[in-house]
């Protein structure tokens, strides 16, 4: 993992989870683990593995670590925000989550699901 350092009159931040933030965009991939988890193994129920990993183990993993006590002070954030590295990830957001959304719709159209199923491939 690559660390970034920023400057301040006041203070230095290093960024020491730079290549971490891309995993803020691979979370719009969760649904496509639970399509190939419901291929893989025939049950509908693999459908709620998005739900139940952004809902059950990411909040339990919050409580878990704690605190996060290496954010930036409030005169770093500019020079953060003009870092072209974050802007792509957010760039980068908007084509997966139109691609994950497509592929999910494609998915329940062709695919004979339960109620279940749909439910939770809709979550």
């Amino acid at each position: 993992m690559t660390a970034t350092t920023f400057q301040t009159e006041t203070s230095i931040y290093i960024d020491r989870r730079r290549t971490g933030w891309l995993l803020s965009a691979a979370l719009l991939l969760l649904p496509l683990v639970g399509i190939v988890l419901r291929e893989t193994t025939g049950s509908d129920l693999w459908l709620f593995t998005p739900t139940l990993i952004l809902y059950g183990l990411v909040p339990l993993l919050d409580l878990l670590i704690g605190e996060d006590r290496s954010n930036p002070a409030e005169s770093d954030v500019p020079r953060l925000e003009a870092d072209a590295y974050y802007r792509r990830i957010v760039y980068m957001v908007l084509p997966l989550l139109w691609g994950t959304l497509v592929l999910c719709c494609w998915y329940a159209a062709t695919t004979d699901l339960s109620w279940y199923g749909y439910l939770g491939l809709a979550m």
